[in-house]
C-alpha cells in the first residue's frame, strides 16, 4: 500500500514564480513534513517496514541549500528527518503524478501553479 502526498501552491497573479532558495526550503518543507508524519503514523499503527519518500532534494528543504555533509563527512545534519527523494530510487514522478488523477504541467515558460509530491510505502 502507498500513500501519496502532495502540497500545492497557486498564484493569483500571471507572474513567474521565483527559484530563491527560501522559496525552495519553504515549499518542499510542507510536502516532507507530511511524508515524515505519515511514515511515522505508519509505523505507530505497526507497519514497522513504512518507508517514506520526499519530492527532491532534502538538502533545500533541512539544510537551506547548504552542500551535503554527508557527501563531505559521511554525517547527516538531519538523519532522523531527512528521506531519499522519490526521483533518486527510480520512481518517475510524472507518470505517477498522472495516474493519481492529478494535474501536472512541466517544463512551461511561466510557473503559475507549483506542485512538490511525496510518497510513503506502507508494507
Amino acid at each position: 500500500m502507498a500513500a501519496v502526498t502532495k502540497t500545492e501552491s497557486s498564484r493569483a497573479s500571471a507572474r513567474p514564480l521565483r527559484q530563491s532558495r527560501e522559496g525552495r526550503h519553504a515549499f518542499h518543507s510542507k510536502g516532507n513534513q507530511l511524508v515524515e508524519e505519515l511514515e511515522r503514523l505508519a509505523f505507530r499503527d505497526g507497519y514497522h517496514l513504512a518507508m517514506g519518500f520526499g519530492g527532491g532534494s532534502c538538502r533545500d528543504d533541512l539544510c537551506g541549500g547548504e552542500p551535503c555533509q554527508v557527501m563531505q563527512s559521511g554525517e547527516c545534519r538531519h538523519p532522523y528527518q531527512s528521506r531519499p527523494s522519490m526521483e533518486a530510487i527510480g520512481i518517475d514522478v510524472m507518470p505517477l503524478v498522472y495516474r493519481a488523477g492529478w494535474a501536472a504541467y512541466a517544463m512551461q515558460k511561466e510557473i503559475t501553479t507549483a506542485m512538490t509530491v511525496g510518497i510513503v510505502f506502507v508494507a
